[in-house]
């Protein structure tokens, strides 16, 4: 087999004492016309295989198909008679230089899917698209159905994505790769996602404790809705919208307080900042009209106890502002005697 004829120093070793035989007898006028190009011909088509071995030993999948190219062209210009008796060898050349660059894609594959793994940062991520980029372009002419052809691409985008601070991820993915590079690494790919979305609602919020322990262990959904109740308990309002607003696009996380959903709490905090600004300009008829409207939610985790305290207050101290509900006039027809 050709894997086993190496290494390539040991056929480049023969080349060179063939090519100082062919050198002699030239310089010395001891060869023909004829003879001179046959051996040309020969030796063009050794440094073929040389060229060939060597790929092969530097697993470098484009250059041995393109050097395989190059040794059957060679191999043609020896003739048709001598090219019928390389034919069977080559087609063996062939078929062990198409498993060995699967093999190569094979580890490619691998390696990427450790690296996807080990990426802390929108940098390295980058380094890393750039690199399966440049190996897609190496490998064009490889014929390998499973190799995940525009996944470089994909992830230059999520890149940056991260860089940006975007948390706009839907509009990075899904687009410039085939379907290999989700089966290959689907599974990588939706944590790194998650990272990403982790990394960026904890800046945006300034909320460490997204990337520490106990929340950095929990699955991102579990570590939103519990970061939704720290903050909801602790009267956080302002953060717990923010946190609700950056993932307001992501169908993963509609329901951050289990049965109250995150319209209603986002809808029930708007509400209570208005309420709060009516106060500041006196406005107590507005006022009670907006907190009325966060006890009219669903929101579990919204201002609920904080809005009905406010009613109570400003009902007492300002009780003209406070208007009862009118009893609906009848609509029907009163009958006359």
């Amino acid at each position: 087999m050709l894997l086993a004829r190496g290494p390539a120093d040991k056929l480049a070793a023969g080349l060179a004492k063939l090519e100082e035989v062919t050198g002699k007898l030239q310089a010395a006028q001891g060869m023909s016309t004829t003879i001179y190009s046959d051996t040309s011909s020969s030796l063009n088509t050794y440094r073929s295989l040389v060229a060939l071995a060597r790929a092969v030993e530097n697993h470098d999948a484009s250059y041995m198909q393109g050097n395989l190219q190059t040794l059957r062209h060679n191999l043609t210009a020896l003739g048709a008679e001598r090219v019928n008796k390389f034919e069977q060898l080559f087609v063996q050349w062939q078929k062990e230089t198409d498993e060995a660059a699967g093999h190569i894609t094979q580890e490619q594959r691998s390696a990427w899917g450790g690296k996807l793994a080990a990426v802390k940062d929108a940098d390295q991520l980058q380094a890393l698209a750039f690199e399966m980029q440049k190996a897609e372009r190496n490998l064009q002419n490889v014929r390998d159905p499973d190799f995940p052809r525009g996944l470089g691409s994909q992830l230059l985008a999520l890149a940056t994505a991260w860089s940006n601070g975007s948390n706009s991820l839907a509009a990075a993915s899904g687009f410039g790769y085939d379907s290999n590079a989700s089966v290959w690494y689907a599974r990588e790919i939706n944590d790194l996602r998650q990272r990403i979305q982790r990394d960026t609602i904890s800046h945006a919020l300034r909320a460490p404790e997204l990337l520490k322990s106990p929340l950095a262990e929990q699955p991102l959904d579990t570590a939103l809705d519990t970061l939704s109740r720290n903050l909801s308990e602790a009267h956080e309002w302002r953060r717990l919208l923010v946190l609700l607003e950056l993932h307001a696009n992501s169908n993963r996380y509609n329901n951050p307080g289990g049965s109250s959903s995150a319209v209603d709490t986002m809808n029930a905090i708007r509400q209570y900042f208005a309420g709060q600004n009516y106060e500041l300009a006196e406005q107590w008829s507005d006022a009670l009209v907006s907190y009325k409207s966060v006890l009219a939610t669903a929101a579990e985790l919204g201002p609920i106890k904080e809005a009905a305290e406010r009613i109570k207050v400003i009902s007492k101290e300002h009780p003209k502002s406070f208007v009862a509900p009118a009893t609906p006039a009848p609509t029907g027809k009163s009958s006359k005697r």
